[in-house]
């Protein structure tokens, strides 16, 4: 594993030096490994601790060229996950960047966006909490960018992986009212959605096509527990799901209100052991069925 860990590392690191080799303003030449064959992770922590040593972050003019400066991040972004060095080279990157006020905001927002938001391949809650630690601790980052540094942190914190999940009471549509800790199986999955939600409507389908998923309800070792989080809509009355599924609607919408989840945009799914515990946050169908495989 160690071994494998290390030639991923090597190839990113390869493609981040052809990227940078590659640009033409000459002003921001990556750090370089002389011996690409004698890769460690201790010479890539170093790598990335001295990442951004030849950016200009002074120059705010880089900041709408995401040619070199956000796929510049990217690269950085990917280097990460291999690394032990996580926190110092946040750490080393905000600092560099806190010279220009506008060049740090435009960092932080690149930071939510590869890290947080669903749709991004880079999306990494653990990674992203590690890079909001860092935002805070940085004496460069305005008060009311950690306002909002604050605020995100606060909801990635909730529900996260290899913790237990947080309770909530939904009513079936024959009012029968029950709660999530009532749920018995070997594995729940909690399916937040809207039924008006054209994407809610795709994954719903998906869930079901997915004969792997499929499976593991039929055995009963999966319950699949879909929760309108919108409130007793007419639409949750008349939608049809799967016989097994458990078709539930959080009515008072103190999901939402009371942010009990992290729902950054409907459908999401959260996959729990029998413990109740989170196993995947935020996930998507191919995870799931790469899990029970």
């Amino acid at each position: 594993m160690k071994h494998l860990k290390l030639i991923l590392l090597s190839v990113l690191i390869l493609c981040t030096n052809l990227y940078f080799n590659a640009q033409d303003s000459g002003r921001y030449v990556q750090p370089n490994l002389e011996n690409m064959s004698e890769i460690t992770i201790e010479k890539a922590d170093n790598l990335v601790l001295h990442y951004w040593d030849y950016f200009d972050f002074n120059d705010s003019g880089l900041i709408v060229k995401a040619d070199v400066t956000e796929q510049g991040f990217v690269n950085f972004l990917s280097l990460l996950p291999y690394v032990s060095k996580k926190s110092e080279a946040f750490a080393k990157l905000y600092a560099k960047a806190g010279q220009n006020a506008d060049m740090l905001s435009h960092f932080i927002d690149m930071t939510t966006k590869y890290l947080y938001e669903m749709d991004s391949p880079l999306c990494d809650e653990e990674l992203y909490i590690v890079a909001l630690n860092q935002l805070l601790a940085c004496d460069k980052v305005s008060f009311d960018d950690k306002e909002r540094v604050g605020y995100y942190l606060a909801k990635v914190m909730k529900n996260r992986v290899g913790h237990k999940a947080t309770n909530f009471g939904f009513i079936q549509k024959q009012c029968k009212r029950r709660s999530l800790y009532g749920v018995k199986a070997d594995y729940i999955l909690l399916y937040f959605n809207d039924p008006t939600c054209d994407e809610c409507h795709k994954l719903k389908t998906e869930l079901i096509l997915s004969p792997i998923i499929s499976k593991k309800v039929e055995e009963g070792k999966l319950k699949v527990l879909s929760v309108c989080v919108e409130g007793n809509k007419d639409e949750w009355k008349t939608q049809s799901l799967p016989h097994q599924w458990i078709d539930a609607c959080d009515e008072r919408m103190l999901i939402t209100d009371r942010e009990l989840y992290d729902l950054p945009s409907l459908p999401v799914l959260y996959l729990l052991d029998r413990s109740y515990r989170v196993v995947q946050k935020n996930t998507n169908v191919e995870k799931l069925e790469i899990f029970f495989e």
